[in-house]
């Protein structure tokens, strides 16, 4: 809501409420399940992905780190 209240040049003390925010953007999804469906979406284009990609390789999380002493590499399905 923070978001689309910058976007439309409204301030948080004009004391508009949420749901009138929203009608005024025009928009019936929220913005975190916009984002969610996004990286799903991106998800699936890397798993249709040839193995041998170097961005499927760091999205699963496959490359072998040269130095073992670091902390745990975060997966991007983590």
């Amino acid at each position: 809501m923070k978001y689309l209240r910058r976007l439309l040049n409204v301030k948080w003390q004009e004391k508009i409420k949420n749901t009138d925010i929203v009608k005024r953007a025009g928009t019936s999804i929220n913005i975190v399940q916009r984002i969610i469906e996004r990286k799903l979406n991106f998800f699936g284009h890397i798993c249709r992905m040839q193995d041998d990609r170097l961005l499927k390789q760091a999205g699963f999380g496959i490359m072998d780190g040269k130095n073992k002493s670091e902390r745990p590499k975060r997966r991007w399905t983590e």
